[in-house]
């Protein structure tokens, strides 16, 4: 009996703490802002590289956000590579991972291919960051938001959605850069650079 006591009198004072209280005040927010510039040479030349700057304020510390994508993006020759983010003071690198399947872990599930970002350490309650990759998925041409509910954050076990201005992937593949051999007689071989 005393030991429920002592467990009761913890809870309470943890609940009652004036960090947690001011916590519990914040209304969270998570935005971001993107922009997709077409690449013309090298490895990727043909696809885009997607930059997105995201804002956040939780009430508690972040454990990953997502990228919402429309469903068709889920194909399996949309390409999304090289994703990765830092935060704006520098100090925390994000590591990116192309979910096609979605994110179980948020509730509701997102059953939408998503982009999803984590820190590589606690990167806290509130920051910025800027995050990337590089995809054959064409940006919307002449469209640029707000996309509501594109970007979600966790944060511990409140799922938090928010808007997205600027480029958002349309889902459209770009066509595949080629080279043009002539083989004389005429004759044209079309050879695709990458796969």
């Amino acid at each position: 009996m005393k030991s429920k006591k002592v467990l009761l009198t913890v809870i309470l004072a943890l609940c009652l703490y004036p960090a947690n209280l001011f916590a519990c005040n914040v209304v969270p927010d998570i935005n971001g802002f993107s922009t997709a510039t077409e690449i013309f040479e090298g490895e990727y030349e043909g696809w885009y590289y997607y930059e997105i700057k995201v804002d956040w304020n939780l009430n508690r510390n972040i454990s990953h956000w997502d990228l919402i994508l429309q469903p068709g993006c889920a194909e399996d020759d949309h390409l999304i590579e090289g994703a990765g983010g830092i935060s704006n003071d520098g100090l925390i690198t994000w590591l990116g991972y192309f979910e096609r399947e979605g994110d179980k872990s948020m509730k509701p599930d997102i059953t939408e291919p998503v982009v999803k970002y984590e820190p590589c350490c606690n990167p806290g309650r509130s920051g910025s960051g800027t995050f990337w990759f590089y995809s054959n998925i064409e940006p919307y041409p002449d469209y640029y938001g707000p996309y509501e509910d594109a970007v979600a954050a966790k944060a511990w076990c409140t799922d938090i959605y928010g808007p997205l201005e600027g480029a958002y992937p349309s889902c459209n593949v770009s066509p595949e850069p080629t080279t043009v051999l002539l083989l004389g007689a005429g004759s044209v071989l079309l050879v695709k650079k990458r796969y």
